[in-house]
């Protein structure tokens, strides 16, 4: 009995073990996928899209801080850099914003 109760009890660890491992390489992928999105599609972004993608960039970046601790340092390195990729393309979306209000102040609108 004590065996069956040890096994049973040793699967459950195991499995969330498991699932957390799951988890946090999930939530990483989500983050490349954004990223490899970003990369191939941001530049016909509309106003809309962009907010859209922040609030999705929002979301990803919370599930990620839930695994930090869990994250060895070339997991945080490469989310760090994934997410540095993010920022570099929400900065250009910016820019160009400012530069067409730019534009438009100067030829009066």
């Amino acid at each position: 009995m004590k065996t069956k109760i040890l096994l049973v009890a040793m699967l459950i660890a195991s499995a969330s073990v498991f699932t957390s491992c799951n988890t946090k390489q999930a939530d990483i992928y989500r983050l490349e996928k954004f990223t490899h999105n970003l990369y191939l599609e941001s530049y016909s972004y509309t106003p809309e899209q962009w907010a859209e993608a922040s609030e999705k960039y929002d979301v990803i970046s919370a599930d990620l801080s839930r695994h930090e601790s869990e994250m060895t340092s070339q997991e945080k390195l490469y989310v760090k850099k994934l997410e540095a990729e993010c920022y570099a393309f929400f900065g250009k979306n910016k820019a160009n914003g400012l530069w067409e209000d730019i534009k438009d102040v100067m030829r009066g609108e």
